[in-house]
């Protein structure tokens, strides 16, 4: 049964705020709502678990868009707005999946939501980089096992070099074989890392909204986004060395260190019986060893990065286990605003809140202001939007 009202305004808090005072009926946003907004306005609160998990907020999500359609029905001529605290505003987002309410709602306000930001790293050039180290290493140890064979031609008689230059091509036939089948499996690695990543993106990434227009009010000092980016932070550093300009800044870095620490007489150091094979090992030093290196690095910085991913964003950001691999080759930082949203509005708030006092915000008369006229505003063009059968820009 249809009923009227002017403003149907759901509040969602976030997380580990079941109890949130500013979504109580007697707080001091509800009574700026019903003084400063002309009409009847419907005030629901929308609860929902609060843990730091993201598949509760996708879960979260879904209820509340079917609690929103519920509403249009119920109220089919009155303004909808959504006001959302903190992770709050991830899980009214995650709602507009739902077409009916990206044409239907009127408005979305977010207060220092944290959204959720989910882009591609380059697994191409990582993988690129290691097949080029690889090949590399390949092709250094072929041209040093000449150098070895050079070194020590004659010394055992022409059957003894025949069967030692058979038995080094036999060798080298079979690493090279190795070295093919590494390879092949990289390429399906990376095909699978990719998929894996794709899915993490799905699994995580905002709807893209083209309306209605999302509000987003910030004030300084909101501890979950500067732990959030912190850690981020910290967890993007192994990133740093993981893409074919570093790679190639490693590698030179491992031959100038070869180059400096061990050049002189390779002879001096080995004795007289590998005089004869000195190529052999300068091969080996300069340029073989310098590129296994350089791969020993990257090894170091891929189990670093992998671990650092788990601790710093898997497990802080409530992300289900089985998006751990994808994540490794995706982007995750919060944003202030919600990148996959048409109709953005954003006000940094100057309000002097202390550390873990942001969500008093919500009581201060600057941000009560900017709320309450933000829904009117919204609300007129939402009745323009309609009288005109528009579905907006």
């Amino acid at each position: 049964m249809s009923q009227h009202a002017s403003y149907v305004v759901t509040m969602i808090h976030g997380t580990f705020a079941r109890n949130a005072l500013w979504t109580s009926d007697g707080s001091k946003l509800c009574k700026a709502l019903r003084e400063k907004l002309c009409g009847e306005i419907v005030i629901r609160r929308f609860p929902w678990s609060g843990a730091n998990r993201n598949s509760d907020r996708i879960e979260a999500g879904k209820k509340l868009a079917d609690t929103l359609n519920e509403n249009l029905d119920s109220y089919p001529d009155a303004a909808h707005f959504v006001i959302a605290h903190s992770h709050g505003g991830n899980l009214a987002l995650y709602a507009l999946h739902d077409s009916r309410l990206q044409e239907r709602l009127s408005g979305i306000i977010c207060m220092n939501t944290p959204f959720i930001s989910a882009t591609r790293r380059d697994a191409e050039q990582l993988f690129f980089g290691l097949g080029v180290l690889f090949i590399i290493a390949y092709g250094v140890w072929v041209a040093s096992g000449f150098a070895l064979i050079a070194g020590g031609w004659g010394e055992y008689g022409a059957v003894g070099t025949i069967a030692f230059v058979l038995a080094m091509l036999l060798l080298f036939a079979v690493v090279g074989l190795i070295y093919r089948w590494l390879l092949r499996l990289g390429r399906r690695l990376q095909s699978w890392l990719k998929q894996k990543r794709e899915d993490m993106i799905a699994n995580v990434a905002l709807p893209n909204i083209l309306s209605p227009k999302v509000v987003c009010l910030w004030t300084a000092g909101d501890e979950v986004f500067t732990t959030f980016n912190l850690l981020e932070g910290f967890a993007s550093i192994p990133y740093v060395f993981m893409n074919i300009y570093s790679i190639g800044l490693i590698l030179l870095v491992s031959f100038a260190l070869s180059f400096f620490t061990g050049f002189g007489d390779v002879g001096d150091r080995t004795g007289l019986y590998l005089q004869d094979r000195e190529a052999f090992f300068i091969f080996h030093r300069y340029l073989y060893s310098p590129v296994w290196l350089a791969l020993e690095i990257l090894a170091a910085v891929s189990v670093v990065a992998v671990v650092g991913n788990f601790l710093l964003r898997t497990v802080p950001m409530g992300l289900p286990w089985r998006t751990f691999i994808g994540s490794f080759f995706v982007r995750l930082p919060f944003t202030q605003v919600p990148m996959t949203a048409r109709q953005l509005e954003f006000h940094d708030l100057a309000l002097g809140l202390s550390f873990l006092n942001h969500s008093q915000a919500y009581a201060q008369p600057e941000s009560l202001k900017l709320i309450t006229e933000s829904l009117r505003g919204m609300s007129r063009s939402t009745s323009k939007r309609i009288s005109t059968g528009g579905a907006g820009p």
